[in-house]
This record gives C-alpha cells, sequence and structure tokens, in this order.
C-alpha cells in the first residue's frame, strides 16, 4: 500500500431523492500508487487519468424543483494484478467502496468492471448508453494508472500495453443524457517527468520518444463499438453545463493510493464515498472531500473540479436544516 511521508506535502435546487434514478456519466479518477519501504518510497504511479466529464447539458430551468428519477452509475477500477511492476493494492477496493455508496443511494444501475481490456470497457459503455434517457444522471468513477500529455488525460488498460482517452467517453455520454458527473481518480502527472519521492513511472520516455508520442498519440472511441477508428488526440476542455468533472489531484501531479500502511482505500475515494453520502449538494461535497484529502496528505494533493450541472444536486438528499451552514474550502479548479 501506499503511504505518504509528512514531507508530503434553495430555489432552484434539483432534489435527487433516494428512490429516484441516477444517471451517471463521467465518472473518472486518476491515481499513483505510493508505497513506503524502510522510508523509501516507491510510487506506482497512475498516471493522469482524464475523465473529462462534459454533459451537453442543455438548461435545466424545468427541472429545478422536480426529482430526478433515473440515476446510474459505471465504476471502472484497474489493480493490473497480471502486470509485473504496475500492481495497485487499493483500486479494487476503491471502486468496491464507491460502488456500495451508490447502491446505498438507490441508484438504480451501479455496474462495476474490474481490470477490463477494451472489448469489455466498450460493452460496459455501450450497456450504460442503452439505460439511459435524456433525462439520466450518470455517475462514472475510475481507478487507474493515469497519465496527462498535452491537456489529454489517459488511462492504462489491463493489458498494461493500452491507452484509453477518457474524452471520447465524456464525449459519448453526453449525447445520451443532460446530466454527467466523472470523478478521476488517477495520475494527472507526464509521463515523460519523474514522479516525486522516488516515485517509479510505468513508461519512461526520452525526449524524441516523448515527441513522437506528442505528435501522433491516437485514442480508440467507445462511442461506435462497431469501428476501432483512432481519433486524434486534443486537449481536454469542457463547455457549457451539464457535467462536472472531479480530479482526485490537480493538473501535472500525482495521487496517492493511500496515506497510512493500513489503508485499504486512497484519501480521494475514502472522501469521496463519506461526502457524497451526507445530506448536501454535490458541490458542497466535492468541496469539503477537496479538504479532506489536502488535509490528509498535508497538501501535498489537491483534488481538481472543473464544469458545471447548472443546478445544486443532492445524492443522498437535501439538508435537514433550512438553512445549512456554509462549506469553508473552496475547490480548486
Amino acid at each position: 500500500m501506499l503511504r505518504l511521508a509528512p514531507p508530503w506535502r434553495s430555489a432552484g435546487y434539483l432534489y435527487l431523492r433516494e428512490s429516484g434514478s441516477i444517471a451517471v456519466s463521467g465518472l473518472v479518477i486518476a491515481r499513483c500508487r505510493m508505497r513506503d519501504r524502510g522510508g523509501v518510497a516507491l510510487l506506482l504511479s497512475r498516471r493522469g487519468m482524464i475523465a473529462a466529464g462534459l454533459g451537453a447539458l442543455m438548461p435545466l430551468a424545468q427541472a429545478t424543483s422536480q426529482t430526478v428519477k433515473d440515476r446510474r452509475a459505471l465504476i471502472v477500477s484497474l489493480n493490473y494484478f497480471d502486470q509485473p511492476g504496475l500492481f495497485l493494492p487499493n483500486t479494487a477496493g476503491d471502486g468496491r467502496l464507491i460502488k456500495t455508496v451508490l447502491e446505498k443511494l438507490k441508484f438504480n444501475t451501479v455496474n462495476l468492471v474490474e481490470n477490463p481490456r477494451l472489448d469489455r470497457l466498450q460493452s460496459a459503455v455501450a450497456a450504460l448508453l442503452t439505460s439511459l434517457s435524456e433525462d439520466s444522471i450518470v455517475v462514472v468513477y475510475v481507478a487507474a494508472h493515469g497519465f496527462e500529455i498535452g491537456g489529454e488525460n489517459y488511462i492504462l488498460l489491463a493489458d498494461g500495453q493500452s491507452f484509453f482517452s477518457l474524452s471520447s467517453l465524456v464525449d459519448t455520454v453526453r449525447r445520451n443524457t443532460r446530466m454527467s458527473i466523472f470523478f478521476l481518480d488517477a495520475c494527472r502527472s507526464s509521463p515523460l517527468k519523474a514522479a516525486p519521492n522516488g516515485a517509479r513511472a510505468f513508461r519512461a520516455l526520452s525526449p524524441e520518444a516523448a515527441r513522437r508520442v506528442s505528435e501522433s498519440l491516437t485514442a480508440t472511441p467507445v462511442a461506435d463499438l462497431s469501428q476501432a477508428a483512432a481519433q486524434p488526440v486534443r486537449p481536454f476542455s469542457l463547455q457549457g453545463t451539464g457535467v462536472k468533472v472531479v480530479f482526485a489531484t490537480d493538473p501535472q501531479n500525482v495521487a496517492a493510493d493511500s496515506v497510512a500502511e493500513s489503508d485499504l482505500n486512497s484519501p480521494f475515494a475514502s472522501s469521496l464515498a463519506k461526502r457524497i453520502a451526507e445530506r448536501r449538494s454535490l458541490d458542497d461535497a466535492i468541496s469539503l472531500a477537496t479538504g479532506d484529502v489536502v488535509s490528509a496528505t498535508a497538501g501535498r494533493q489537491s483534488p481538481w473540479s472543473q464544469g458545471s450541472i447548472g443546478v445544486p444536486i443532492y445524492l443522498a438528499g437535501p439538508p435537514k436544516q433550512k438553512n445549512p451552514a456554509k462549506v469553508p474550502f473552496q475547490v480548486p479548479g
């Protein structure tokens, strides 16, 4: 397991009741795994996983006093159990933890896919898309090795050799529903730079190789399951409302697999599971989770958020107090 040493540094509300369904799109999380062996930190980086969650969400003015009736989630975790040097101890537990929480929140469907290769990931996305309606809310959570190049985030698939761009997943989901939330628990550091604290990158590229990668890297879209046509890499950006993307860490930074030797989950997954189960808005839950992670890692890791759903969303229901106290911590982004 990874351990971070001390030096690591009201009106207009959209209610999602427990009885409602929620469609979750765009949940992706990037993270790096770090171990402490005799005072030497060994970082298994989940290089910058993206999962940009763009939800082509149309204005929700008519939904401000309604309950979203369809809530769905896709959870993807990869621990690379059969890939020497890539094994991540906590990703499997993280995926199962988030699955348990969403099931308790009465999501209509929560599909957990562990260690998928591209074909299994495509099948899982296809199943998600067929279940969606325009009014679904989708949550997507991804825990894996990740990296970031030129603003685009990628995840490493189970074979330890293939990479997948999450922006194509985001684009696909947003065409099928108006609201999507992506949680990305993976590293966002460059594969061309050495990770801190003795961390070991899973790919070491020379400057010339890095240039070729940045110029020619392609990603396979999940939108069209009938053909695996490669798409040119492009920087990730969000426009409009209807989408929220929450990264476990800030750009060009790593994400921890655990903080203490005994931890069974990453600091991001632990806090996320706790906060989204509380009766508060999604924005407040993300703000509190951000503060939790910053505190747990002594400021070394700071979750990062992009996008906006457009109206307050409550995954566990609205606060019982009429005027709940404001959350002090602000989400970077």
